[in-house]
């Protein structure tokens, strides 16, 4: 008995479709699996690093001496585990600003973060860290708008920001004496 050439296309379509759909399925699976692990190793990571952060820098206010708070930046950054650092004071004003590759030094006096964000955890007087989304300028996107709505929808909804700001409130003497933050590039993710 011979097979009408049409059925046998047609099943060869529809054999084939569904390959692509479980290729599909898989890739968007392991994509998200693996990147909900790769944030959960960096919040594993960050959370005891913005407290030690936060230890010196209040260590460092005693002393009126920020050498200390400004080699542990550095020393996280040579690591990877940051990309920039910084310790503002209550009103905003930057007491330590680790850039990349800077050495410690930030580059001129450039400045492209919300100080309303770093400080929000000082406001809150609350001694938790907090880490959120966030587009630091200097990163930029990796991946055009289309592409980003498609990850957006199927791989990762927050594809739209760059980075992680991490703040935490730093006290003296029980009273909101700064705030400690650092950026964390979504790199591993992209």
């Amino acid at each position: 008995s011979i097979i009408p050439v049409g059925i046998f296309l047609m099943l060869f379509f529809i054999e084939a479709m569904v390959a692509v759909g479980v290729s599909l399925a898989y890739f968007v699976y392991s994509g998200s699996s693996g990147i909900r692990e790769i944030e959960s190793q960096i919040r594993f990571r960050s959370l005891p690093l913005a407290q030690e952060l936060a230890e010196e820098a209040g260590a460092s206010l005693k002393k009126k001496d920020y050498s200390g708070l400004r080699s542990l930046f550095v020393k996280n950054e040579e690591l990877g585990l940051i990309d920039e650092g910084f310790f503002l004071l209550p009103g905003g004003k930057r007491a330590v600003h680790v850039v990349p590759g800077g050495g410690g030094e930030p580059r001129g006096n450039r400045w492209s973060h919300s100080a309303e964000l770093i400080l929000a955890s000082l406001k809150k007087e609350s001694g938790e860290t907090v880490m959120i989304d966030y587009s630091a300028p200097a990163l930029g996107l990796p991946f055009t708008t289309d592409i980003r709505l498609l990850m957006r929808r199927f791989l990762y909804p927050g594809i739209d920001w760059n980075a992680w700001l991490e703040t935490r409130a730093v006290f003296l003497k029980e009273k909101p004496a700064g705030s400690v933050g650092f950026v964390i590039s979504k790199q591993k993710i992209y």
